[in-house]
């Protein structure tokens, strides 16, 4: 497999919109169908995650997404971006949590924290302003801390219906409530 790579710099070079790496075209040949194809099939159409789309493809998130410094695929295909982003979500028809502020961009904050290995599961987010979720992470105020307790109680027991999940009986339903709340004070 040969990588392009500045000879006096020794740093990789940019690939030219729309030329395909090796390695795309290797995962092509292992799909039976384009990168586009399936991107636009997988990702777009059906919903599918970048994670998803990344074991798939049998290659990291960076390779396809890329970040500030490094060109991934989709760039270099040209391919369109879906809408919206999973850190900031539903900046029109929803408002905060909190203090109710409906004319800014909501933001997911989470219960327990990115940090602390916190799952980015919907039981665990909550939609708040930029100022409330500042306030949660920092712990300032302990009203939006309690608000925000109460809040993801109510989601656990959400998440627990909606996947029709056996509590065996409420110890166990508690116990793991105090879980999330401890993780989130520790």
């Amino acid at each position: 497999m040969s990588v392009k790579r500045d000879r006096s710099s020794g740093k990789f070079k940019k690939f030219e919109k729309g030329e395909k790496t090796p390695k795309m075209l290797e995962v092509e040949k292992d799909l039976g169908r384009t990168i586009q194809e399936d991107y636009n099939d997988f990702y777009i159409k059906q919903g599918k995650g970048q994670k998803a789309l990344a074991k798939r493809w049998g290659v990291t998130r960076l390779q396809i997404f890329g970040n500030a410094k490094r060109q991934g695929w989709i760039d270099i295909l040209g391919l369109k971006k879906r809408e919206g982003s999973t850190t900031i979500k539903r900046a029109k028809k929803e408002c905060c949590a909190i203090c109710k502020a409906h004319d800014v961009t909501i933001q997911s904050a989470h219960w327990i924290e990115n940090s602390k290995h916190g799952p980015a599961y919907a039981w665990n987010l909550i939609g708040l302003c930029p100022n409330c979720h500042d306030k949660l992470d920092k712990q300032k105020e302990k009203e939006i801390t309690e608000s925000c307790r109460k809040l993801i109680i109510h989601k656990i027991g959400e998440y627990f219906f909606a996947k029709k999940l056996q509590v065996i009986d409420v110890d166990s339903y508690f116990e793991i409530v105090s879980e999330a709340m401890k993780a989130r004070m520790a």
